[in-house]
C-alpha cells in the first residue's frame, strides 16, 4: 500500500499526486486528511478523481479529526473500462 499525507496541502497538489501515479491493478493508496479538509474538498471531488484514474474508492475511516481515505486500481484490461 501507498501512504500519503496530505494534511495541510493545495489542491493542485493532491492533483498532481493523482495524475503521476503509477499503480499496478489491485494496488492500494491512501490519503491522509485533516476532517476539516475532507469536508471543503468534499466526498465527491475524491469518488471523481477515482474514477478519472481507474480507482476504486473504499470504505474511508476517521480517527479523531484525521480522515484516511482509501482507493484500490482497477483491472483495467479485465474490466469494461478498456
Amino acid at each position: 500500500m501507498i501512504c500519503y499525507d496530505c494534511r495541510g496541502k493545495d489542491p493542485f497538489w493532491i492533483l498532481s499526486l493523482f495524475a503521476n501515479l503509477s499503480l499496478e491493478a489491485g494496488e492500494r493508496l491512501s490519503l491522509l486528511f485533516e476532517e476539516s479538509e475532507v469536508l471543503r474538498y468534499g466526498y465527491a471531488s475524491f469518488i471523481d478523481l477515482a474514477q478519472l484514474h481507474f480507482l476504486r474508492f473504499l470504505t474511508p475511516t476517521c480517527q479523531g479529526k484525521e480522515v484516511t481515505l482509501f482507493f484500490e486500481k482497477l483491472d483495467t484490461a479485465a474490466s469494461f473500462h478498456n
